[in-house]
């Protein structure tokens, strides 16, 4: 009788036919269960898998004709299984390979041998979550590539490695190529690194690819996190001989990473040092920073006894803090260490779910740092995603934090336990209450009270950032503007759109500080603030367009 398929395999041999470029050309696979007019119809919804991409395997731009079946001038057995989707009785599944018009040179990409298969088995639809993800990743290879090409303004250094992660725990475009690409961004990282003994800045990297100079400190640690994980899991593939000739460079940047002096309480990058330090000192192997990151290890972990995470709540930073330990749990042979890093994400990613606001599908009530004023979206929307709680699939951007966490469900990493994320699925009323600041240090707390219908939350006194969101309310709505926000602002740029420069010459939104003192009972808040008298400033209420009720 008729059936309903949920998923579907696909298997073929990809084949060159022409070798008329040194670019790299693709043959991209899409599907859809929608009716379009055409193979070109933008208006329905194609559903894209990387893992079904054919990639040219001859990059030569001689223009001569190649034998297509020829083991060297194809690529045999692309495979995937496609997961959540109704292919109802008597509906149609459109399938799509295009060969989009990437100049110069047409290479006659074709495929073979096709073989498709349906199932009536649902999928839980986390392969497509992780196939769409290696479409973003190669994008975010091919965006690297291109500003090294061309010459651009970016990549920072730091996206480097993060690139040389990617290749290598994806094999792209294959696991040979892969180490060559790795060792390729590894060496540009190193060569923008303070060389000189008598600098000031000894040992740390550049923050821009065309930065002559150290300008912000935290580059050194941004740029050790990926390649921590890539020397505990990828140190083999890299060979032995390369690992040693990058081994100075690495020891010179541990040093003075080291030798800085951040407070425990700058909880993305302290914990970043706390993995690299940690990782990279089983690694290399050294001592000195091994014993480093197991101490530091300890005093972050007395530091949240009485004051929990004090980068409280944030779209950006809490995703930042949750991926390096992460990064720490997945891969520190030191036992104890990784337990106690795995039960930090725990801690961290609970805190995060009984935060999750469903009526607007994002983290809710008041923030350390949020740098989309107005959406309130940030890299921990990849958490939410991958955890199942939110379903629209969050923006990559470039290159952001989120990769990580797809990198880590790559690599089979830690995951939130269940009873956890249940939090995040409840629509219950509850009270979400933390604190921030030292113990006897009053007014340093966190509220928060989600109701199916609104969520509103209150930090208890100024967190000391200009990005900070004190007090926020979120309704129930498919409107992101269904919030209200008070901002104490000096541009008259409520929407965050004006950015200035910060010490380190990053540009970011910014409101005034204000000193304030707020006391909440679940949906009432009382809010007094002080600013600074010599500030012409008016207080911007940012509230809903859209009719809420």
């Amino acid at each position: 009788g008729a059936v309903t398929y949920h998923s579907f395999t696909v298997t073929y041999d990809g084949e060159q036919w022409r070798s008329a470029s040194s670019a790299t050309h693709t043959l991209n696979f899409a599907c859809t269960t929608d009716t379009p007019a055409n193979l070109n119809d933008s208006s329905v919804n194609w559903v894209a898998n990387g893992y079904l991409t054919f990639y040219s395997p001859v990059l030569n731009s001689n223009g001569v004709a190649l034998d297509g079946n020829l083991a060297t001038n194809r690529t045999a057995n692309i495979t995937a299984t496609i997961g959540e989707i109704i292919w109802a009785p008597g509906a149609d599944l459109w399938l799509r390979f295009t060969n989009p018009n990437q100049s110069p040179g047409n290479q006659g990409l074709a495929l073979d041998n096709f073989v498709f298969s349906a199932s009536t088995n649902v999928m839980d639809g986390y392969s497509n979550v992780l196939a769409n993800f290696y479409a973003e990743a190669i994008g975010t290879v091919a965006y690297v590539d291109g500003q090294l090409t061309t010459g651009g303004s970016s990549p920072s250094v730091r996206d480097l490695p993060q690139t040389a992660y990617i290749t290598l725990a994806l094999n792209y475009p294959d696991p040979i190529t892969a180490v060559a690409k790795a060792q390729s961004y590894l060496n540009l990282m190193f060569s923008k690194q303070d060389t000189n003994p008598a600098s000031g800045t000894y040992g740390h990297f550049f923050w821009s690819y065309t930065d002559a100079a150290v300008t912000d400190l935290n580059s050194t640690e941004f740029c050790f996190k990926p390649l921590s994980a890539i020397l505990k899991r990828y140190a083999t593939r890299l060979g032995t001989n390369y690992v040693n000739s990058i081994r100075p460079m690495i020891l010179n940047g541990l040093a003075a990473s080291r030798a800085r002096s951040v407070e425990t309480n700058y909880s993305n990058i302290y914990t970043m040092r706390i993995v690299n330090w940690l990782l990279l000192g089983e690694a290399l192997p050294d001592a000195t920073s091994y014993n480093a990151g197991v101490n530091a290890l300890s005093a972050w972990i007395t530091d949240l006894g009485s004051e929990t995470i004090h980068e409280y709540d944030s779209d950006t930073y809490s995703m930042v803090t949750y991926c390096n330990l992460l990064i720490g749990a997945n891969n520190s042979t030191n036992p104890v260490a990784a337990d106690k890093l795995r039960s930090l994400a725990n801690f961290l990613a609970t805190d995060l779910s009984v935060n999750y606001f469903n009526g607007q599908c994002r983290l809710g009530g008041s923030k350390s740092r949020d740098y989309d004023f107005v959406n309130g979206n940030g890299a921990i929307d990849h958490f939410y995603y991958l955890a199942g709680l939110q379903a629209r699939t969050p923006a990559f951007g470039d290159l952001s934090e989120g990769i990580y966490a797809y990198l880590n469900a790559v690599e089979n990493g830690n995951q939130p336990p269940l009873d956890v994320l249940a939090w995040g699925n409840s629509w219950s009323n509850r009270v979400v209450k933390s604190v921030w600041g030292p113990t006897n240090t009053p007014g340093q707390d966190r509220y928060n009270y989600l109701t199916p219908d609104f969520c509103i939350g209150s930090s208890g006194a100024f967190y000391g950032s200009t990005q900070d969101k004190a007090i926020a309310a979120d309704f129930n709505s498919a409107s992101p503007l269904a919030q209200v926000t008070l901002v104490y602002d000096l541009y008259d740029s409520p929407y965050g759109d004006i950015k200035t420069p910060d010490s380190s010459g990053h540009l970011k939104q910014n409101h005034l500080k204000f000193y304030s003192a707020n006391v909440q009972d679940k949906g009432f808040i009382l809010s007094l603030a002080t600013l600074s008298p010599s500030f012409a400033a008016g207080a911007n209420f940012l509230g809903p367009y859209t009719n809420i009720s």
